[in-house]
């Protein structure tokens, strides 16, 4: 039976890691058998897999790599790098491919990292977002994601505050300590702030937010950006040449997946 496996170096919250968990149910789902191996065990809850060190490989396998620079090609039918990133996994930096082919998530994306060949394009999935209670209260605002520096959660806070905000919930994982103790801790200390922790349903999230903020320097997919146009919430951003959205359904999705996995 075809066997694919995903190893990756970040499996904490995050886009990627939903996406690539996703990926593996949807595998599952038609009976091919897919894990996915990460750093922590985070991604457990949403597909089945293992940490990195339990990870087993066949000849046979089709391996995704993401988030990890190998030393050498593993020995397996297929190897394709799947990345996320922009700066922060640059592919012009790896200078022995020890992939087959790359897959990004936009053309904008596949641009920065020069484009390497073979490679291919599919669209992150995703799901149309329920919210039936939706219910948008002024001065609420969210600023989704994980706190880092790239995604500059505190000037997002500080927009929102210059814009007259009263109630603004950052949901997000704490990447890196030192720029959350360094740039966000202390506007926390404003009452009118609240850090909410990482929240995957969508409706405790957007129920009653009025507009959403966000600031990040880089974007290979702009997940939230797709969400709040579903929902016609009001989507305030500084990055000057947003990635194009690039909508795909879920059964093209799969279908452009399987071809890629030559399954």
């Amino acid at each position: 039976m075809s066997r694919v496996r995903v190893l990756s170096n970040w499996s904490g919250p995050g886009g990627s890691t939903l996406m690539l968990a996703e990926l593996c149910t949807m595998l599952d789902d038609i009976g091919i058998d897919a894990q996915f191996f990460g750093q922590v065990d985070w991604h457990l809850q949403y597909c089945k897999g293992g940490l990195i060190d339990e990870i087993s490989l066949e000849e046979s396998d089709t391996l995704l790599v993401h988030y990890a620079k190998l030393d050498a090609r593993p020995n397996v039918k297929r190897v394709i790098l799947s990345c996320h990133e922009t700066g922060l996994f640059d592919l012009k930096t790896i200078h022995t491919p020890f992939w087959d082919v790359a897959q990004f998530v936009s053309e904008q994306q596949a641009d920065f990292q020069g484009r390497p060949d073979p490679y291919v394009v599919i669209p992150n999935y995703v799901a149309p977002v329920a919210c039936k209670d939706r219910n948008p209260t002024p001065g609420v605002a969210a600023i989704i994601g994980n706190i880092t520096p790239a995604k500059r959660t505190h000037l997002s806070i500080e927009r929102a505050l210059a814009d007259g905000f009263t109630d603004i919930r950052i949901y997000g994982y704490i990447t890196v300590s030192s720029y959350f103790k360094d740039k966000v801790e202390p506007l926390l200390a404003d009452s009118r702030v609240s850090l909410m922790g990482y929240e995957n349903n969508k409706s405790e999230i957007y129920r009653d937010v009025s507009a959403v903020y966000t600031s990040f320097t880089a974007e290979a997919y702009d997940l939230v950006r797709i969400e709040c146009a579903q929902l016609g919430i009001p989507y305030n951003s500084t990055y000057p040449t947003p990635p194009e959205l690039v909508m795909i359904e879920k059964e093209d999705y799969l279908n452009a997946w399987l071809k890629l996995l030559d399954l």
